[in-house]
């Protein structure tokens, strides 16, 4: 239970930097951990509301990614899957010049 505390604060003192920032209405916060602890968000919760900027105090959703703990596994395979549609993207702008050079 403490260690929830302590990694909570931490996170939620981090956390403050990026809402100071960027200033956003909803924090998604992502990985195997926080998504199957509540307590471990609530502390960041509890951690935010004791910082001393308004940005941080006012009314913030913060919710479980969606994606649980493949949102690393995602995140790894989007360049790769980036790079495949790209390359099909190419080759089918590739054959449709072809296609209408051909035509005239």
């Amino acid at each position: 239970m403490q260690v929830y505390c302590e990694v909570g604060r931490w996170l939620g003192a981090a956390t403050a930097k990026y809402i100071n920032i960027y200033e956003p209405d909803v924090l998604i916060l992502g990985g195997g951990v926080l998504c199957a602890n509540e307590l471990l968000i609530a502390n960041v919760r509890s951690s935010l509301v004791a910082q001393p900027s308004a940005k941080t105090g006012k009314m913030l959703e913060i919710v479980p990614s969606r994606l649980g703990s493949d949102a690393a596994l995602i995140g790894a395979g989007v360049p790769f899957l980036n790079k495949l549609l790209t390359e099909q993207i190419e080759s089918a702008q590739r054959r449709l010049k072809l296609n209408v050079r051909e035509e005239e």
